[in-house]
């Protein structure tokens, strides 16, 4: 079963990102990261 390693390094992106951004939003205030979850 063959995996395309560009939407593998995509959708590793992605995620990288959305967890970046949560992690600044609980750095500057734990209430936007309340409000997203």
């Amino acid at each position: 079963m063959k995996l395309s390693f560009g939407l593998f390094l995509n959708e590793v992106r992605g995620r990288t990102i959305k967890f970046l951004l949560r992690a600044n939003f609980l750095n500057s205030s734990p209430h936007h990261l309340l409000a997203i979850l």
